[in-house]
């Protein structure tokens, strides 16, 4: 539900200037109690910023008022008793801040018992009618945010152990919506999605939300409990998974943008001094009263067998303390993270496991044998695994989107000149060999530096002649492999025969309509493109796999994709194309005709597949009725051809309303 207007005033206050886009502003009474505490929460993490309203501070918060906010942007302290400390509240609120979009009232007396009957009437119902906010203004103003879609939940699949989520639910082919994300945003592209977002880390996967909020949750908990030691974390995965960046956003979210201290180090580096140095840093940051965050990268160093220093790290992360000439300091309560450079385990593995906040498993960190984790295990408190770019299993089916999401960042943060009318332009080969080549030998690192090495500067474009050689490529991904995706993307092979063979018989069917004399028909038995299939000549079945294999792109062209599974609403089935479709359809497969045959050394002439001469080189305009119904037979054919084949077409729902069907 989304509110039509930003304010109950309709006004600018007095000397107040008209403001750009800003978050949706919230205030939540009763802020500070148990309900309101999450509430607030989970309000700043969906992107609300909060006013939380309560008689009293909520648990550690700072004496300035400024942090310690459990995610609200601000903290009034008032009684909603008092009518007028409630209007002045909210007036000022709306004044000062350009507006409030939604008030969250949940202050209240929780109990009997806790206080007289009469007092507890006067807060409880009485104070529900003091902040006066014209609430059924506001539900008359509501409208249906139609950018989300319903979905029906199936309990008995997931009773019966099968797994489901949202996500697969209201999305198609992964490879297709990495490339919507790419090109129009990921904040688009998965309108329909539930999406969160910690920091500027976008997560879509529910296994990966789920594991990041219950790190966080615990984290939270020991950040507000009065012990004074340091919160361990884990961060886990391949060498350019992106662990720096998972670990830098964790910070951002858990700190809420406010004073933060951070401090970085290189675990392979450090010796025994270095270690003591940093400890000392550590200490007098935290003593600041500021949360304090250290990252120690390469951290798999130290966990090697008999390392010099693992001992005093696991010192300071069970008791908080560390030693420097005979004499025992505290650190404090700095938030640690941990990266690990550590590969996946079989392909059975799932690239997101459940959620660990406790007791990560030993069995996390396979493959390693000479490292020693068996004490290590016991003191963090809470690990996040990051996939990464590359495909983490044969089970991982979502690794597109993730690698989507992070070229997007590097595109709009390093070329932003590329998005032109709010589209990045990239060009389909190089968007294609970028999203899908099978792996980047160093991960995050072998993409960005392939970005960072192509010709962009000044471009508004991304197109093939901006790639570093194919040398230099090879450095970084399976070259063969990367600059085929770029001539011609291919289908499955078994796929791609079967609906060839199945175009071809169209093809064939449809030539025979056309004769319109016997002499026509008989001359069709020397024409070596009527032949079967498999005495047909390899370059003519190489032409028509061609054709099969441009068929993602063609539906694309319409807003469509393909799948060989059943699928329900938000996607609808497309049993088959409309007549404007139609018509851009084979003018397409037409222009793909051209250059395909210019591109073996076919030229004009009269049709001879041995000689290569055909004549219908010719542009669209040109070409005689009799065979653009040709093309159009080819392309209003494949979604019976792909039926045939197991596979459907679909396309997302517009303006799915949502009709709780949950």
């Amino acid at each position: 539900m989304s509110n039509a207007k930003s304010s109950f005033t309709n006004e600018l206050a007095l000397g107040e200037f008209p403001r750009g886009d800003r978050k949706p502003r919230v205030i939540v009474t009763g802020g500070s109690g148990k309900l309101g505490r999450s509430t607030v929460k989970y309000l700043s993490d969906e992107g609300w910023e909060v006013i939380s309203v309560d008689t009293r501070r909520p648990a550690g918060i700072s004496e300035d008022g400024k942090s310690g906010l459990n995610g609200a942007y601000r903290l009034v302290e008032i009684d909603l008793e008092d009518m007028g400390s409630v209007l002045e509240t909210f007036m000022t609120t709306d004044m000062a801040y350009s507006g409030i979009d939604a008030v969250v009232h949940l202050a209240a007396i929780p109990s009997p018992g806790q206080t007289s009957a009469s007092r507890q009437f006067r807060t409880n119902t009485m104070g529900t009618y003091a902040p006066d906010f014209p609430a059924a203004q506001i539900m008359a103003n509501l409208r249906i945010d139609k950018k989300h879609a319903a979905v029906s939940i199936p309990s008995a699949r997931i009773s019966s152990g099968d797994k489901w989520s949202i996500f697969d639910s209201v999305t198609g082919d992964p490879a297709e919506l990495a490339r919507q994300i790419v090109t129009i945003g990921p904040e688009k592209a998965l309108a329909a999605c539930p999406i969160q977002r910690f920091g500027k880390l976008l997560t879509v996967e529910r296994p990966e939300q789920e594991s990041l909020r219950a790190v966080l949750s615990a984290v939270h908990e020991r950040l507000n409990s009065s012990a004074r030691r340091p919160t361990s974390i884990g961060i886990l995965g391949a060498a350019g998974s992106g662990k720096k960046f998972t670990a830098s956003n964790m910070a951002t979210h858990i700190s809420n943008d406010g004073p933060a201290n951070r401090l970085n180090y290189n675990a392979r580096l450090l010796k025994s001094d270095d270690l003591i140095a940093a400890c000392h840093a550590i200490r007098d940051y935290t003593a600041s009263g500021e949360i304090t965050i250290v990252t120690f990268e390469n951290f798999e160093a130290v966990l090697e067998s008999e390392h010099s220093i693992l001992n005093d790290f696991l010192v300071i992360m069970r008791d908080g303390q560390f030693t420097d000439r005979g004499s025992v300091h505290n650190l404090g309560s700095p938030l640690m993270f941990f990266l690990v450079n550590h590969e996946g385990g079989s392909d059975n593995d799932e690239p997101f496991p459940p959620p660990t906040p406790t007791s990560p498993r030993t069995t996390d960190f396979r493959q390693r044998p000479n490292l020693d984790l068996s004490l290590l295990m016991d003191y963090l408190h809470g690990l996040v695994r990051v996939a990464g770019p590359n495909q983490a299993s044969a089970k991982d089916k979502t690794f597109p989107v993730r690698r989507a999401m992070m070229l997007r960042h590097i595109l709009g943060q390093k070329h932003p000149q590329l998005i032109v009318n709010g589209r990045m332009n990239v060009e389909e080969g190089v968007l294609h060999a970028l999203l899908l080549v099978p792996r980047y030998k160093h991960g995050l690192h072998s993409l960005e530096k392939i970005i960072s090495t192509s010709r962009l500067s000044g471009r508004t474009k991304f197109d093939v002649s901006a790639l570093p050689p194919e040398e230099q490529i090879q450095l970084h991904v399976d070259g063969k492999i990367f600059m085929s995706h770029l001539r011609a993307p291919k289908l499955v092979p078994s796929l791609r025969e079967k609906l060839a063979e199945g175009m071809f018989e169209i093809y064939k069917k449809r030539r025979i309509v056309m004769c319109k004399t016997d002499e026509e028909r008989k001359a069709l038995d020397t024409d070596r493109s009527m032949r079967d299939w498999d005495e047909l000549a390899p370059e003519l079945k190489e032409s028509t796999r061609a054709q099969a294999d441009d068929i993602p792109r063609k539906l694309r062209a319409v807003g469509c994709f393909m799948l060989n599974e059943e699928r329900s609403e938000p996607l609808l089935k497309v049993p088959g194309f409309s007549v404007e479709e139609l018509d851009m359809l084979s003018e397409i497969e037409h222009e793909r005709f051209n250059a395909e045959r210019l591109q073996r050394q076919w030229r004009m002439g009269p049709r001879n597949s041995k000689q290569r001469t055909t004549p219908f080189l010719v542009p669209w305009r040109d070409l005689t009725q009799e065979w653009k119904d040709v093309d159009r037979v080819m392309v209003e054919c494949v979604p019976a051809i792909l039926e045939k084949a197991g596979w459907h077409i679909y396309r997302m729902k517009e303006d799915v309303e949502v009709n709780g069907s949950m």
